[in-house]
């Protein structure tokens, strides 16, 4: 047993006062004269022996009364663990998870409301005097400083659900932080959260020596929930009136299966698309979504399921943008390739523009969804720099050798680009003879045309040189082995690099039905360089069109009341936008011109899917976390946090029974006061 206030147990010296009263009776005796006292002899002896004996009794109980008074004011405790108790002024640092899957139901309503009890639990188990913090999941000026607790309880009140997410090891870095440096000798942290696996994480966690961690873990009574996790389209290739094909990763969660769910598609508001689902325990399935748009332009596009009480994943935002033509640029020595000309004139949703070689506007570059190279002899420094940029950022750039001298004049351009030059000039006639149909410049143009298709014959062609930095992918092989057509992922972009010129007296590629789909998927595979959606949260790089590249005052993110500007930034030698993380509310943002307003581009933010995952981890597990066993993890207990608190904080207490032994001690005194009355015998009678 020890003592918070050992001091108070200078009040055992007030002992030593009902001893002198015993010892010292100043009572003044009255005299009575009697005749004959032979007959009372027997009677006041014993008459002095119930006294004494009453006094000490009374003595005694006015000695414990007083002793277990002062051991009460002392404030006796069993410590647990040996842990002393601390006293002086504390702080104490709580935080109180209210991100989305607090929106989960417990046996007391929802998780956040729960939270928000324990936290009044927690305030009152410590003294007024001590200093309060109150953290969240907004990590705001505001919540940087010790508060009073009147004031703690006032900012408790203001607590709500927040789509902003941080995990275990954040949280513990922020209250070392402030506790630290905060001045007080004794330093607490509590957690309040449902301990999802995903806040938790896998990393072992290490408290700051000298601050004790608290982790208080809530139960939910939520046994499912289903999320629309992911998109992406088969094909990237967006064109006014083609049946697009949308694939939509939804997962369930939980441990009870879906029967009869469905998923909707709208655009632009409109109903679009609709699919029925069945999805057991813990499965991810991928749904098929079929749609066609005909305008063209920024698509706003939202995905939506039916789920409750977790909702925040039910809802998936993206955006698209269908190209009201794909542009071709085809670069030329002296006069523009005939079959190239003659292939997209007849199909107008090409629009083709033919450059001299030494014409180029750099500028426009981006602007091209494919560059063709035909029959370029000279390539300068200035238009390679370029082109190798244009492809680092995404461009496609297919290339046909010329013929000068048995050489290609354009190996220097390869070897710049990392890719291998155009070696020996073959004069063996040859065909192709094997095409990758597994490759997506085939998979989706020649399923139907396998058996009986009619591949090119070669008259002459280049044997490529296989020293190259970027990988190789052959496409296109002859019958003898050798490469006809062969593909550089270079950056985000694609190289192209065919072994015959596009003339007759190389080959019939250029008549045969092979080479009008495959120049077209060229152009369609440009990869679009913006994203479907942003998740919230993570700082996002904006990807502009090129239209907002040449504006030099800042855009504006608009979604319906809510503005912010959206900064310009260069990273690795490209403009993009950042919202720095003002974007909470997960919907559709306008980007707006800086003079006109007029909306440029559309942007699509959702909800981070880290909480949709809804396994709880055990006590157990929780404090496997940590690296230290000096973690207190409360579990479920019908006693009240405070009591706990106050236990764990200075051990059993024992001055309530003290002070019940004061009271019985007095009590004690009371009745031997009151009752105990000197009672003579009745004397013997007298012998003659």
């Amino acid at each position: 047993m020890q003592f918070i206030y050992p001091g108070f147990l200078f009040g055992l010296l007030a002992i030593g006062i009902p001893v002198l009263i015993h010892l010292f009776n100043f009572r003044r005796f009255k005299k009575v004269l009697f005749t004959n006292v032979k007959f009372l002899k027997e009677v006041k002896h014993q008459s002095q022996k119930q006294r004494n004996l009453k006094h000490l009794l009374v003595l005694a109980a006015r000695i414990l009364a007083i002793a277990a008074l002062v051991f009460a004011f002392a404030q006796p405790y069993i410590p647990l663990d040996n842990k002393k108790a601390e006293t002086g002024q504390k702080a104490i640092s709580i935080y109180i998870d209210n991100s989305f899957s607090m929106n989960a139901i417990s046996e007391k309503g929802p998780l956040l409301e729960s939270a928000k009890g324990k936290a009044r639990e927690i305030v009152s188990a410590y003294a007024a005097s001590d200093k309060f913090q109150l953290l969240t999941n907004i990590f705001n000026g505001a919540n940087d400083r010790f508060c009073s607790k009147e004031e703690f309880l006032q900012k408790l009140d203001d607590i709500d659900i927040e789509p902003a997410y941080k995990n275990l090891s954040e949280i513990i870095q922020k209250q070392n932080n402030f506790l630290a440096n905060s001045g007080y000798s004794a330093k607490k942290s509590f957690i309040i959260s449902d301990f999802q696996k995903a806040f938790a994480g896998k990393k072992s966690l290490r408290p700051q020596e000298g601050i004790d961690v608290n982790l208080i873990p809530l139960k939910s009574t939520s046994t499912h929930n289903l999320s629309i996790d992911s998109i992406w389209f088969v094909s990237p290739v967006f064109q006014p009136g083609k049946i697009m094909q949308l694939m939509v990763r939804i997962k369930n969660h939980g441990n009870e299966g879906l029967e009869g769910g469905t998923l909707n598609l709208k655009i632009n508001a409109l109903p679009k698309s609709i699919a029925g689902f069945d999805i057991n325990a813990g499965e991810t399935k991928v749904i098929n979504l079929a749609f066609s748009v005909n305008s063209p332009g920024w698509q706003k596009a939202e995905l939506s399921i039916i789920d409750y009480p977790i909702v925040f994943d039910d809802i998936f935002h993206f955006t698209f943008q269908i190209n009201q033509a794909i542009k071709i640029l085809a670069l030329h020595q002296s006069v523009p390739n005939k079959f190239i000309q003659k292939l997209f004139d007849t199909e107008p949703y090409f629009n083709l523009e033919n450059t001299n070689i030494n014409q180029v506007d750099y500028s426009k570059l981006s602007d091209f969804d494919l560059i063709l190279l035909t029959g370029a002899t000279e390539i300068s420094s200035g238009l390679s720099h370029e082109l190798n940029q244009y492809i680092l950022n995404g461009g496609q750039i297919s290339i046909f050798p010329d013929e000068k001298d048995g050489h290609s004049n354009i190996d220097k351009f390869m070897t710049e680009l990392g890719c291998g030059a155009f070696g020996t000039l073959l004069t063996n006639a040859n065909e192709v003879s094997n095409l990758d149909y597994q490759n997506e410049l085939f998979k989706s143009i020649l399923d139907n045309e396998r058996k009986n298709i009619d591949l090119p014959k070669v008259k002459k062609y280049y044997l490529f040189n296989t020293n190259h930095v970027n990988p190789s992918l052959p496409l296109i092989k002859m019958r003898n082995g050798d490469v006809f057509l062969k593909s550089y992922e270079k950056g985000k972009g694609r190289i192209y690099q065919c072994a015959v010129n596009l003339n007759e007296d190389w080959s019939n590629f250029q008549q045969n039905q092979i080479f009008v789909p495959i120049v077209f998927q060229m152009a369609f595979l440009k990869k679009s360089r913006i994203p479907l959606e942003h998740t919230i949260g993570r700082n996002n790089f904006l990807t502009p069109i090129a239209a907002i590249k040449n504006s030099k005052k800042p855009n504006i993110l608009k979604n319906g009341s809510f503005e912010i500007m959206a900064e310009k930034i260069i990273y690795q030698n490209e403009l993009f936008l950042t919202e720095n993380n003002q974007v909470k509310n997960a919907g559709l943002y306008e980007l707006l011109d800086a003079d006109t307003k007029h909306p440029l581009q559309t942007f699509a933010f959702n909800y981070d899917r880290n909480e949709s995952d809804i396994e709880q981890l055990e006590p157990s597990e929780i404090k496997n976390l940590f690296s230290s066993k000096a973690i207190k993890v409360y579990e479920k207990s019908d006693i009240p946090l405070n009591t706990l608190i106050k236990q764990d904080e200075n051990g059993k207490p024992l001055w309530r029974f003290f002070i019940w032994l004061a009271l019985l001690f007095i009590s004690i005194e009371i009745l031997l006061l009151r009752f105990w009355k000197h009672t003579p015998p009745t004397p013997r009678p007298a012998q003659s």
